[in-house]
Order: C-alpha cells, then structure tokens, then sequence
C-alpha cells in the first residue's frame, strides 16, 4: 500500500503490477504520466472500481483508464 510516495518512475520501477482500488482522490497529472510510462514498458495495471460512482471513485478511475480504451460505468451491473 503506497499512502505516501507520489507514483513516479523510480518507485514504479520496483514493481511489476500497479493496483489500483477505489481512489478518493483524482491521480495529479504528474503521476498519471508516470503510470501511463510504466504501463507502456510493459507494466501491468489494474484498476478496481466501485459499481457506482461514490466519492468520484468511477470518474477518478475513468481519468487513467480512458487512455487504454476502458471505461468504468456508475450502475450497479
């Protein structure tokens, strides 16, 4: 669980999955740049969205996953 380093290349560079679960705060474009460089070095990355939108977790998903062609949906299916 990372709480309190900013993603970026150099700690992403010790992983080789980024999970990512029900953010309550959107990701700063700064680190999203960083995970859209490690997802294209080969890097896995999974997002793990609530079935609708509390707390903007749905639109602070779909901010990183648009770019891979993934939308999250706010119903309950």
């Amino acid at each position: 669980v990372n709480t309190s380093r900013p993603y970026d290349d150099a700690l992403l560079a010790g992983y080789d999955v980024l999970v990512i679960k029900t953010p309550e705060r959107a990701v700063p474009d700064e680190e999203a740049a960083a995970i859209d460089r490690f997802v294209h070095a080969g890097g896995g990355l999974l997002l793990v969205g609530d079935h609708t939108n509390l707390l903007g977790m749905g639109t602070h998903l779909n901010a990183l996953s648009a770019r891979y062609g993934i939308r999250f949906r706010y119903d309950s299916v």
